[in-house]
């Protein structure tokens, strides 16, 4: 038997309504800004908030790996990052930074240069799966 799925999706400020056949799920959707660091700078331990050693990768169970503020992203929760060059990605919220306040992000990346070429980006994230329930 062949499968079928169905999927309408509303919008709203800042919650994207998702019926997919007869269940209702909810998807937060944010309008973030994008920054990007790496496990090697100055200050870094290459330790992310929530335990993951990132000196050798960019990735937690095949996510990506980003910083959050944790009052707008809870650590732990997975998300969908979708950036301004079209570039998109599943993530988890692993760390969090100094400067990573409100509306932002920060995406690990492999080195200093691929931070400085991507630089500042507006990103659209919506949240699959929200470590407070």
């Amino acid at each position: 038997m062949i499968g079928f799925l169905m999927a309408l999706a509303v919008h709203t400020s800042d919650i994207d309504q998702v019926w997919t056949n007869n269940s209702k799920e909810e998807v937060k959707a944010l309008e973030m800004e994008a920054t990007f660091y790496t496990a090697d700078c100055i200050g870094c331990l290459g330790i992310t908030k929530t335990g993951q050693d990132v000196r050798n990768t960019i990735y937690d169970n095949n996510k990506r790996i980003i910083a959050v503020d944790p009052n707008v992203i809870p650590l732990e929760s997975i998300v969908e990052v979708e950036l301004e060059n079209g570039e998109s990605f599943e993530a988890i919220a692993g760390d969090i930074g100094g400067k990573i306040k409100g509306n932002r992000i920060d995406v690990l990346v492999s080195n200093n240069e691929e931070a400085l070429h991507l630089g500042r980006q507006k990103a659209k994230v919506n949240i699959k799966e929200d470590n407070n329930g």
